[in-house]
């Protein structure tokens, strides 16, 4: 067991020396739990290489290691259907968002954690949790009423959103937003219609790639005087012209 001790001293060691010869403690985390130090230790680093780095931190030890490396394996567990839940519940906590928004994208995370997510500070964490397969539609339709706009879009896309929410969302403030719900293959005939004469020229846009769009709409569509709309319109028609033929 003393041996398992030195062993923790000299990491911790070289710890120190790379945080002094950095200029700092930027991007490491010196926090050992007693427990573990005395029963893990002599185990757990005589197989640095072989456990990944996420497990030793989430018993507490530290490994040496660079800020971007450490922080590429975090994002690779979090993103990984094999993590267990209880290192997602503690990378859910991580103060990057983009590590909790590969938990929030994670098919494995729990409901419970989703839900957590789904109120996180961070808009795209919380966006991030409407690509999740498990999301309910309960939890969909809270961040529906979400007061940011890209989170409001991002349900939008859902293909599992409800059509009286899409609905709703068709009449949102932000162009963005309805955009999104033109996109959405859900989206009914009747509100891609009112959506294709929106005012905003990104939402008429949207409308003419979604490939519910009807023939008539397109040419219409086709002539309107921003280009953006009309180029997507005409390749929209030349797709389904060539569709006929083949």
């Amino acid at each position: 067991m003393e041996k398992g001790k030195n062993l923790i001293c000299i990491v911790l060691a070289l710890e120190l020396i790379s945080c002094a010869t950095s200029g700092g403690r930027e991007g490491f985390d010196i926090r050992v739990s007693e427990s573990i130090f005395l029963d893990c230790a002599s185990v757990i680093i005589a197989l640095p290489l072989a456990l990944p780095v996420i497990g030793l931190e989430a018993l507490g030890i530290p490994i040496v290691h660079s800020k971007r490396q450490l922080y590429q394996n975090k994002i690779s567990a979090a993103e990984d259907p094999k993590t267990s839940a209880e290192v997602l519940e503690e990378l859910a906590n991580h103060s990057y968002e983009e590590i909790r928004k590969s938990v929030a994208q994670n098919p494995k995370a729990p409901l419970k954690l989703l839900e957590k997510l789904a109120r996180d500070e961070d808009p795209s964490v919380r966006a991030a949790v409407t690509k999740n397969p498990k999301i309910t539609l309960e939890t969909l339709e809270k961040l529906a009423r979400d007061e940011n706009p890209s989170v409001r879009a991002a349900v939008a896309e859902n293909f599992k959103t409800t059509l009286e929410t899409l609905e709703r969302l068709a009449r949102d403030e932000d162009p963005s937003v309805r955009a999104a719900v033109a996109e959405n293959s859900k989206t009914t005939l009747e509100t891609l219609e009112r959506l294709a004469r929106d005012e905003d020229p990104s939402v008429r846009a949207a409308v003419a790639e979604n490939s519910k769009t009807t023939l008539e709409t397109l040419e219409r569509l086709a002539r309107d005087p921003n280009s953006q709309v009309s180029s997507s319109a005409r390749k929209a028609l030349i797709k389904i012209q060539f569709n006929k033929t083949s």
